[in-house]
């Protein structure tokens, strides 16, 4: 069972990255037990696993709407001797520069910074120009960094990746 804490409900990409995120876990027969808003900081990371731990079963894996959540959601954590990753999983989104420094080392998504940042400026030089394109779907190519935020769930050894 996993976890989701997403990113703020009124952010047009935190709503497409949870639809992808259950869309992903529905295509693999995996169940998301509790899902929880929260914006882009630390507090808000433990504040949304305070609220998933008063619940119950507690979730094998928490997916994260980016590497601050997840480390205020690893903090938290381990603030009630819940261990990570024997206990619960943690993965995060940005790939931000402190992540291998999290104790534990953070598993993420990696976002390629560079090039959206291009996109971005595409964009807004194209709106400058008064040469919007109108509606329009930009896409980037992630990757998984794991590290060691995740592991197996507790008694299952480890299984082909998604």
């Amino acid at each position: 069972m996993f976890g989701v804490i997403r990113g703020p409900a009124q952010s047009r990409s935190a709503i497409r990255m949870g639809e992808i995120i259950m869309g992903v876990m529905a295509s693999k027969g995996a169940c998301c037990s509790q899902a929880v808003e929260a914006d882009y900081r630390a507090e808000a990371g433990a504040s949304a696993v305070r609220s998933i731990l008063s619940q119950s079963p507690l979730p094998t894996a928490i997916l994260c709407g980016n590497d601050l959540i997840a480390l205020g959601a690893i903090c938290a954590l381990q603030e009630v001797g819940v261990r990570v990753p024997e206990d619960v999983s943690v993965v995060g989104a940005d790939d931000v520069f402190f992540a291998p420094l999290a104790r534990p080392p953070l598993t993420t998504i990696a976002v390629p910074r560079e090039k959206l940042g291009r996109m971005a400026l595409e964009v807004l030089v194209n709106i400058k120009r008064s040469r919007p394109r109108g509606p329009e779907k930009l896409t980037l190519e992630t990757h998984l960094v794991v590290r060691k935020s995740t592991a197996p769930p507790p008694g299952k050894s480890p299984s082909p990746a998604m």
